[in-house]
């Protein structure tokens, strides 16, 4: 007897030592994989370029400006990202019409999670601020744009006890790849994203955290359903990869898995009177994986000990935008 309930209380020891770790290891957390996906960055890159009220697709001729209000939900974390835009006309290759678009996303983060044993972590503030660019051209019968962006670690990483950390940390460069065409029934598009992560140096746990790069692929099919009424469907993946930590005073480095992860994101856009634009979005967890190379697979704190998927949840967004001319 004595022996079950030793093993018992090494398991929960196990269990809720990793399970403490999930959540304050800057930049990753295996416990809930979804706050990856809250990050920023993210969410720029996979920023609508134009609006589908046009039955042609048209580079715009005028310069413009728009602000948005996105409040985004999943388990873990609430998000309201404030992005803004100013676009205007350029003529960098020739004289056909290009646009030239310089973004800001302004994102305030609340992240909170319980542990088994009733601890209870918490963090609200400002998370990693994305500043970026795209640039629109029109290639035959097909918008095309390329984007630029950076994200800053802007997000408090130092944080108290039973705090957790709004954001990685690192300085973050990645590349947008977009692509769009209207059919006789319907809009498709395609996005294609790289990003690569930097570092972070963790004064308090005296480690460097080298973080994975990210793939994106993404591809949506829209169909106007009203006047002023768009529906949507998107299947997305992304691959995080693993994440190195070294020891500043020499130790071995270990390693976080990456995720690897398919979802599907039904949504709809509302364009409404004084020219706002009201857009709902459900993102749907399909298929969650670890990405794998030097790092060992996730185990759960059940004995014996088994490997386990990543945690990720459904999120809804609900996004404002009301574009002006300048």
């Amino acid at each position: 007897m004595k022996k079950v309930l030793l093993l018992t209380l090494l398991t929960a020891l196990v269990f809720l030592s990793s399970a403490l770790a999930q959540y304050i290891e800057p930049g990753h957390t295996h416990g809930d994989e979804d706050v990856l996906f809250d990050l920023s960055f993210i969410d720029a890159m996979e920023m609508d370029t134009l609006e589908e009220e046009a039955e042609t697709e048209e580079v715009p001729d005028m310069p413009a400006a728009d602000v948005s209000g996105e409040m985004k939900f999943s388990k873990y974390q609430k998000n309201f990202n404030i992005p803004l835009s100013y676009g205007k006309p350029v003529y960098f290759f020739g004289r056909s019409p290009q646009y030239l678009t310089g973004k800001l996303v302004l994102p305030i983060t609340s992240r909170s999670v319980e542990l088994l044993d009733g601890t209870r972590f918490k963090k609200t503030g400002l998370g990693d601020i994305t500043v970026g660019a795209d640039y629109l051209r029109k290639m035959g019968s097909v918008l095309t744009v390329a984007g630029l962006y950076f994200k800053l670690p802007t997000g408090k990483m130092e944080v108290e006890n039973e705090e957790l950390p709004l954001g990685s940390g690192s300085f973050d460069v990645g590349l947008h790849l977009w692509g769009r065409k209207k059919l006789s029934f319907m809009t498709l598009s395609g996005d294609l994203g790289y990003v690569l992560r930097g570092s972070y140096d963790s004064d308090a746990l005296n480690v460097t955290y080298d973080y994975g790069n990210v793939f994106l692929f993404k591809v949506k099919g829209s169909k106007r359903l009203a006047d002023n009424l768009y529906g949507h469907v998107a299947m997305r993946y992304v691959s995080f990869g693993e994440t190195e930590v070294q020891d500043n005073d020499g130790g071995l480095p270990y390693y976080f898995a990456g995720v690897k992860a398919l979802d599907l994101i039904p949504y709809a856009t509302w364009h409404w009177k004084y020219n706002l634009s009201l857009t709902g979005k459900l993102e749907i967890p399909l298929y969650s994986g670890w990405a794998l190379d030097k790092a060992p697979e996730p185990l759960s704190g059940d004995w014996p000990l088994e490997p386990i998927d990543p945690e990720r949840f459904i999120k809804f967004s609900f996004k404002v935008t009301y574009p002006f001319s300048v």
